[in-house]
């Protein structure tokens, strides 16, 4: 809230001189504030306030215009330090504000710090991120989710993180969890990757596979124009898709059944490089009624002419 000057009125007059100390105090913070000079501000205000536990009741006015005003101030220098990308002075900063907020029953101001904390930690796992320090990342990414457990794109850097570090294990539980919170909590707008190497991953994760004699979806199924959740979907079925020599064809086959719902409205070259996955599980687990549906679905866009090779020549599908 903005402070408004205070005028000492004439009934002030045991003690005058000093409740008129704090209130030029509170003044001079007031002036500061307004010019946005926020460090001068707090020093004011709080110079109010011990000036007013000095003298007393008769200052109580003041105090409460002073506590009003002060967490709203100290989130704002915490705003000043993100613009000059301290970010982790202004975390620091902004849960002073926040603990302030809280002791003086600031409520806007509690639930701004709350809400831009994670996001500055989440800031901090995307630089992380991008300059290959995944444990740092992660690190980043957990302090997020732990103030705020709904937080879905830190679920989405942090699988990012660990598939980066090779633990696909982990990478693919952050995936679904992106999944989960964005479904539990409506978070389903589009949106684009952070621009860390999802396609560099992606590249990295189809090279190791092929050495494993394992087909992943095809790289173009990633665009940046899915929304979060069909994109954590597509990156654990990177992770994860088999082809015939795949270990697991029952996480093939659940995971490519989650992943098709969230694809409802895209193109049919867009929905069918799942399918051929798809067919490719059924084959492995030579359920070829299933394996001719997932393929003949598959029949548009690319790749067209090894699905029907599959249906004409391997399954001869009716």
């Amino acid at each position: 809230m903005s402070a408004a000057a205070l005028l000492l009125t004439s009934g002030l007059a045991l003690g005058q001189s000093t409740t008129k100390d704090a209130a030029e105090a509170f003044n001079a913070g007031v002036t500061a504030n307004e010019a946005k000079n926020y460090t001068e501000a707090v020093i004011q205000f709080n110079k109010a306030l011990d000036i007013c536990s000095q003298v007393g009741a008769e200052a109580d006015e003041i105090k409460l215009q002073a506590e009003k005003v002060i967490p709203s101030v100290e989130f704002n220098i915490g705003l000043g330090l993100y613009n000059q990308k301290k970010i982790e002075e202004a975390i620091s900063q902004i849960d002073k504000a926040k603990e302030l907020a809280i002791k003086y029953g600031d409520e806007k101001t509690q639930k701004k710090a709350e809400r831009v904390v994670p996001q500055l930690y989440n800031f901090l796992g995307n630089g992380a991120l991008r300059d290959g320090q995944y444990d740092k990342a992660i690190e980043f990414y957990g302090k997020a989710i732990a103030l705020d457990a709904n937080y879905s794109k830190c679920y989405l850097g942090m699988g990012l993180a660990y598939s980066k570090m090779n633990n696909l294990d982990k990478a693919i539980e952050s995936f679904d969890k992106t999944i989960e919170v964005g479904t539990a909590t409506n978070k389903t707008e589009t949106l684009r990757m952070p621009n860390f190497g999802t396609r560099q991953l992606v590249n990295s994760s189809w090279q190791q596979n092929k050495r494993r004699k394992i087909l992943p979806m095809p790289i173009n199924t990633l665009a940046n124009r899915f929304n979060m959740m069909i994109e954590a979907r597509m990156l654990t079925l990177d992770l994860l898709l088999p082809a015939i020599n795949y270990p697991s064809f029952d996480d093939a086959i659940e995971n490519i059944n989650k992943a098709l719902p969230l694809l409802e409205g895209s193109s049919d070259s867009i929905k069918a490089p799942y399918y051929f996955a798809l067919g490719n599980a059924f084959l492995g687990k030579k359920d070829n009624t299933n394996a001719c549906d997932a393929y003949k679905k598959r029949r548009l866009g690319p790749l067209k002419k090894r699905a029907e090779y599959q249906i004409k020549e391997v399954l001869k599908c009716q």
